[in-house]
């Protein structure tokens, strides 16, 4: 959340609220990182929403 523009205190905000979520996400104890990136982006959008555009548009490369 930092490299997206986010300062530590609200990335540290951000992880507190998602951790607070997380045993409501499980499913069978795992949380797929496809609804964890959900969830990290829909409370970033609420702390700083220019972090949370860059965020979102954040691709991981793709090994050739």
């Amino acid at each position: 959340m930092t490299k997206s523009g986010a300062s530590l205190e609200e990335a540290e905000k951000v992880t507190a609220q998602i951790e607070g979520m997380l045993a409501g996400m499980a499913v069978d104890g795992v949380v797929q990182t496809v609804q964890l990136r959900e969830k990290v982006l829909e409370v970033l959008k609420t702390v700083n929403p220019t972090a949370a555009a860059t965020f979102e548009n954040y691709q991981k490369p793709v090994n050739a």
